[in-house]
């Protein structure tokens, strides 16, 4: 007699890639992005898995934020939930968003268990007091985004809960404020030697591409809401840190240059 023995087909999917922020705000949900990629870091594209979301302070609500499917939340504020991912539309990648009301650090934490495959993020911090920084530039051509040798307006706000338990921008942060900012380039561009863009503010600097140490920038503030220009030199990527160390009060927020 002669058997025929054949291997178990084996999920493409080695890990999953969490992109998340290093610092949320208790006010608002913080978008990050998953990716369900292969021993060799590629997105599997093709991927249709339901992986388990959780915190691990098992606080929050998660969104899905652009994806094919909806996500599953069955209890309020549990730090937990469910999504399966559309592999014709998905291609393997999802933003989603967390909210916590909770100022606390915590890891997110993705797990197909049918593979099995399982993968935790970074800390993200969710403060009651946080920056958010929003692009108010003018439509540039046919795409609205920030093109090299053009100056780019930014709207920094200082996000806290106000009387009445009210979230919004901090009434009270007024005046020229001492900030901290530097910029860190994205890991996808790191062969790209991009040049330090310039900061336009109550004095024009050029923004350093690590933590400066210190206070490096005075920025105008009224009611909470300040503004600054961006000069960007050449192409690039990269994520703009700021921090109010006087006030203990920080953010990290994604911008493309």
């Amino acid at each position: 007699i002669m058997a025929e023995t054949h291997a178990c087909p084996v999920s493409p999917v080695d890990h999953f890639v969490i992109n998340v922020a290093s610092n949320a705000s208790t006010c608002q949900a913080s978008d990050f992005t998953l990716t369900a990629e292969d021993s060799s870091n590629n997105a599997v594209t093709g991927y249709t898995g339901t992986v388990a979301l959780t915190t691990s302070t098992s606080n929050g609500n998660f969104a899905a934020v652009t994806a094919s499917n909806s996500l599953v939340q069955a209890v309020i504020d549990s730090g937990s939930a469910s999504y399966t991912f559309d592999g014709p539309n998905d291609n393997g990648s999802v933003s989603l968003s967390l909210a916590n009301e909770h100022a606390e650090t915590l890891t997110i934490t993705v797990e197909d268990t049918s593979i099995p495959a399982s993968s935790t993020s970074s800390t993200v911090t969710f403060s009651d007091n946080v920056f958010t920084i929003e692009d108010v530039g003018a439509t540039v051509g046919p795409v609205n985004v920030p093109i090299a040798g053009k100056t780019r307006s930014y709207q920094i706000k200082m996000i806290k809960e106000n009387a009445g338990s009210v979230c919004g921008p901090a009434v009270g942060y007024t005046g020229v404020k001492p900030l901290k900012i530097w910029r860190d380039k994205d890991v996808s561009l790191a062969a790209v030697a991009t040049q330090d863009p310039l900061i336009l503010s109550v004095a024009n600097i050029l923004m350093p591409s690590s933590d400066p140490g210190s206070e490096n920038v005075d920025v105008f503030f009224f009611e909470g809401v300040g503004e600054i220009g961006l000069l960007a030199s050449d192409i690039g990527k990269f994520t703009i840190e700021l921090a109010d160390i006087t006030n203990v009060t920080n953010t990290i927020t994604p911008f493309a240059g």
